[in-house]
């Protein structure tokens, strides 16, 4: 649902949260936007921690995914300058820096 989107990328976990209860994760996990990002991507360029962290812990979520440009959300992270984030990503959501979509 576009509405799944829409609430990442607002930063709203609560109706987030809402929208996973009542859907399968597996299938909310596949949702993108027309340049294919993914909710991580979403979360990412807004550097929402507390998204991530939600997303994280969610079955199927896939950090390494690239979008339209093949850019998986780490790359975000670094093209923004966000050494920050970019380790949380590392660090905390496994993400491998060494992934090629």
């Amino acid at each position: 649902s576009i509405d799944f989107l829409v609430a990442v990328k607002a930063g709203d976990l609560k109706t987030t949260e809402a929208i996973l209860i009542k859907k399968p994760s597996a299938i909310v996990s596949k949702m993108r936007t027309d340049r294919h990002e993914s909710a991580i991507h979403l979360a990412v360029r807004n550097a929402d921690y507390a998204m991530l962290k939600y997303l994280r812990e969610q079955p199927h979520s896939d950090f390494d995914t690239g979008d339209i440009d093949e850019e998986s959300p780490i790359i975000e992270a670094i093209d923004a300058g966000n050494f920050e984030l970019t380790k949380f990503l590392v660090e905390e959501c496994h993400v491998d820096i060494h992934h090629r979509e």
